[in-house]
């Protein structure tokens, strides 16, 4: 953390929803969209999986696996 503290981090990473699949990236984005990443929460999963029709699991492991392919792109000089 003291590292991060002495520079400044540039969380812009254009293309990075590129690297994601078309469900991971449909999944991301209603979920930014519907509060899913806001504290306090205005979504989860389960609302957010019955509005989009798919299983509950199913949604819970697109948002896994694009989280898991996005966070190392925007930082993965910091981590």
């Amino acid at each position: 953390l003291l590292s991060l503290r002495s520079e400044e981090p540039d969380f812009f990473a254009p293309g990075c929803l590129s690297e994601l699949t078309p469900l991971q990236r449909d999944a991301l984005l209603a979920a930014f969209r519907q509060g899913y990443y806001e504290y306090p929460r205005k979504s989860d999963v389960k609302k957010l999986a019955r509005k989009m029709k798919v299983p509950r699991t199913t949604l819970a492991e697109h948002l896994r696996k694009a989280e898991a392919k996005i966070m190392p792109l925007l930082l993965g000089e910091y981590a």
